[in-house]
């Protein structure tokens, strides 16, 4: 008898569902990130999703809102910065019934080599990501899910990005202890 590979199919992992009766707030809700998190709430059965945005839907997003709305999906817009507490107050106040999850894919970028960057462009990319993530982890808890889109910038740098790096470096370890909690 001779040994032989066998080709064996993969299990793959159940889709995890997710609570229709709830709702799920997604920063960063406008941009192309925000929106594809969108959907994939939506494939895996929320019905209520709550978009937060510093500016108005473009015209591509309001395509993808509609889509959503096609799939019998409810979508609240809100206007607001997430860097500031009362725009994600007022964010979460505006969820319908019961919050179950955040999902944080808001941020900015501002590349430049370490030398050029200064005070100002450092601190826009850090308020979209640091400061947003850690006032919605302040003021939510008990959730199903908490998502920080992250990056492994954070871990092997990246050039011309360093405050893109702090800003991943920092939601690794608020994610590490938030999962701690």
């Amino acid at each position: 008898a001779v040994a032989r590979l066998e080709r064996v199919a993969a299990a793959r992992p159940a889709r995890p569902a997710l609570d229709p009766q709830a709702s799920y707030l997604v920063t960063g809700g406008f941009g192309g990130l925000g929106l594809r998190t969108a959907e994939w709430l939506a494939d895996r059965g929320a019905r209520q999703v709550v978009l937060m945005g510093r500016t108005s839907p473009s015209a591509l997003a309001e395509v993808a809102i509609a889509g959503l709305a096609a799939r019998d999906v409810t979508v609240t817009r809100v206007l607001g910065d997430v860097a500031q507490e009362a725009d994600v107050r007022a964010a979460l106040a505006a969820v319908p019934g019961r919050l179950a999850g955040v999902v944080h894919a808001a941020g900015t970028l501002d590349d430049g080599s370490l030398a050029d960057l200064d005070w100002p462009r450092v601190r826009r990319v850090l308020e979209a990501k640091v400061v947003g993530a850690w006032l919605l982890d302040r003021l939510t808890d008990g959730l199903d899910l908490f998502i920080l889109y992250s990056s492994a910038a954070g871990l092997v740098g990246s050039s011309g990005q360093a405050n893109h790096v702090a800003a991943n470096a920092f939601l690794d370890a608020l994610a590490a202890r938030r999962h701690a909690r």
